[in-house]
């Protein structure tokens, strides 16, 4: 069995990011289930468009910042 290595600081970085766009989609999802009837259709396809993209990108961030890398030679 092998020992998990230590986490870079990248991937450190992408686990923080990644909880951040989790909650930007979050917050996009918020505002069109709250305000979506006082909002045009541009607006509605703007924040769909954004939680997707939050979404997606947190999901890239996090498989990243759970990945066992190896460390490096020196």
């Amino acid at each position: 069995m092998q020992k998990k290595s230590e986490k870079h600081i990248l991937q450190k970085m992408s686990s923080v990011i990644g909880v951040l766009c989790f909650i930007s989609a979050i917050g996009c999802v918020f505002i069109l289930f709250f305000y979506g009837d006082d909002l045009t259709k541009v607006y509605k396809a703007s924040f769909a468009a954004s939680s997707f993209f939050f979404f997606s990108v947190g999901i890239v961030l996090k498989v990243i910042s759970g990945t066992d890398l190896p460390k490096p030679h020196r």
